[in-house]
């Protein structure tokens, strides 16, 4: 079930890639639940800025608040 929802955040932007927001990727590191190679591949697709931080799988609102506009 997970991977088929990862996939679909693959594939889900084909055709939006000029009306896209800018977006910013922050991954866990320690991330038990998503890989972080699937995090990079997200990142990738969009090209977005990719962010690994010192956490889980859970990022804490401290350190995403740090990225934040």
């Amino acid at each position: 079930m997970l991977v088929k929802g990862l996939e679909y955040l693959l594939e889900s932007g084909e055709g939006i890639q000029q009306h896209r927001p800018e977006m910013t990727v922050i991954h866990g590191v320690d991330d038990g639940v998503v890989n972080v190679s699937s995090g990079m591949a997200v990142a990738n697709k969009f090209s977005s800025l990719f962010v690994p931080v010192a956490c889980g799988h859970f990022v804490p609102p401290e350190i995403i608040s740090e990225y934040l506009i």
